[in-house]
């Protein structure tokens, strides 16, 4: 692939894994913006009024779909305008009444400024190739600081909450077996020491800018892997983006090891 193909695909890929991640819920977050929210609709003096009106969630929530036809072209003004588009409903939700508590919207908010970014330097390969993949890197980071900060409590660290969530909540494939096979002595002890796994796991993960890029993608792969595993496939609507952004990437490292190969090459002979 030529590399103007490749930096292109980057953005298509990520932008992609966004809209995926975006609409993944839509089975529960359809009706939900389409009745519930207009059926028992919520009002407080702490959010202004336009972050109150049902109208605004149901349309910033449906709106990215114009994004999907724009990754089939490679236009960059197009690319500008799906990142803002995508930007500013994420930022309309994660401040909305009926949203600012789903995370969803805020690992979906920083990576559509990652793609905002990304679109407006995108005919600067040399600009991209250099930064893109660090800047993916603290993105990754960030999240993950706020995921371990979360868990650092007393009923995580003992599996208490993970025990509730895994088993009784949200069970994953792993939950549902855990809960099928052994006693529930069993099972507070497993996933006990499971959640401790899983957090300093999550807490490496707020090194990643520290790594090499391609063990930062194998590592990254699999504590998001483990999460999905114990957890409901759904989780994928915070994590799909992230995912796109931490792959994509790729490309553009093996673009610039290729070209350093390439030019070796050339000068023995």
């Amino acid at each position: 692939m030529k590399r103007e193909g490749r930096v292109y695909l980057v953005f298509q890929i990520s932008a992609a894994a966004w809209l995926f991640g975006w609409f993944l819920k839509y089975k529960f977050f359809g009706p939900y913006f389409s009745n519930l929210i207009f059926t028992y609709p919520v009002f407080t003096d702490q959010f202004p009024p336009f972050f109150q009106n049902p109208n605004v969630a149901f349309t910033a929530y449906h709106m990215p779909v114009l994004c999907i036809l724009g990754i089939f072209t490679q236009k960059r003004f197009v690319y500008i305008g799906m990142s803002l588009l995508m930007l500013i409903c994420t930022i309309i939700l994660g401040l909305h009444i009926d949203t600012y508590n789903d995370m969803t919207f805020i690992s979906s908010f920083w990576v559509a400024l990652w793609l905002l970014w990304y679109s407006f330097h995108i005919d600067d390969q040399r600009h991209i190739k250099a930064h893109a993949p660090l800047i993916a890197k603290c993105i990754i980071a960030l999240l993950f600081l706020g995921g371990t900060v979360g868990k650092l409590t007393p009923e995580y660290w003992s599996g208490e909450a993970f025990y509730n969530l895994v088993v009784h909540q949200t069970p994953g494939y792993a939950g549902i077996y855990l809960r099928n096979t052994f006693t529930i002595e069993n099972q507070k002890l497993i996933l006990g020491v499971l959640s401790k796994m899983i957090i300093m796991a999550e807490g490496l993960m707020i090194l990643s800018p520290l790594y090499p890029y391609r063990i930062f993608c194998v590592f990254g792969v699999c504590v998001i892997f483990m999460l999905v595993l114990f957890r409901e496939w759904q989780i994928f609507s915070v994590l799909s983006c992230l995912a796109g952004i931490t792959l994509s990437c790729l490309l553009l490292i093996d673009g610039t090891k290729s070209k350093h190969k390439l030019a070796k090459n050339a000068q023995r002979y």
